[in-house]
């Protein structure tokens, strides 16, 4: 039989159903250029700076003792020191030390408070050796010296105010110092008792 449409639930069944409207998805951004992306901050290279050149320092020997080799410039201080040795130049010099002993090749310019002194090369300046300096023929000691005992070899050159600790007159250092005449104070010989008064005397008692 045909259907003419007056069968309802034949009729309900046969209605269609709305059609899903299909979700619209948001477009996916586009990629950022590389050129356009910030650079990522890199950090800081905590680099040591470069070292500077400072002059050639004296080379220690042993615990006390200082080098200045031949060749080799110094200025500056050494203090508390057992024993100096001078190959080099040394300029704008204060030491304080034990023993300085100058080489032939070596020069100070400065002052030095020493308890011994051995020059066989150059210095120029103030030198205080509170017991011996020794000046070789190769030496030559100029400025303000004071010393507690001095030797020189034949040839050693010395100029200056030179003079041993505690004295007041400078001693010559072109020559040696000449020892004062002494004065001798002679006395009259006592008169010979006079003979005839004595006898008189006698012959009166």
């Amino acid at each position: 039989m045909p259907d003419d449409g007056s069968n309802p639930s034949a009729q309900g069944s046969s209605q269609a159903k709305p059609a899903e409207t299909p979700t619209q998805k948001a477009p996916a951004p586009a990629p950022t250029p590389a050129a356009a992306r910030p650079a990522a901050p890199r950090p800081l290279s905590q680099s040591a700076p470069a070292p500077t050149r400072a002059p050639a320092p004296a080379t220690p020997v042993a615990d006390g003792k200082l080098v200045l080799g031949k060749g080799v410039s110094l200025a500056g201080h050494v203090t508390n020191a057992v024993s100096v040795l001078v190959e080099g130049d040394f300029s704008q010099a204060t030491i304080e030390a034990g023993e300085l002993v100058i080489g032939q090749a070596g020069r100070i310019t400065g002052q030095a408070v020493v308890t011994s002194a051995e020059v066989r090369g150059h210095f120029e300046g103030e030198l205080t050796v509170q017991d011996e300096l020794i000046v070789h023929e190769t030496g030559s000691v100029s400025g303000t010296i004071r010393y507690g005992e001095f030797q020189a070899t034949r040839g050693a050159r010395l100029e200056g105010d030179i003079r041993t600790i505690g004295s007041e007159a400078p001693a010559r250092a072109d020559a040696p110092a000449e020892a004062e005449p002494a004065e001798v104070q002679a006395e009259a010989p006592a008169p010979e008792p006079d003979k005839r008064s004595i006898g008189g005397m006698l012959r009166r008692k």
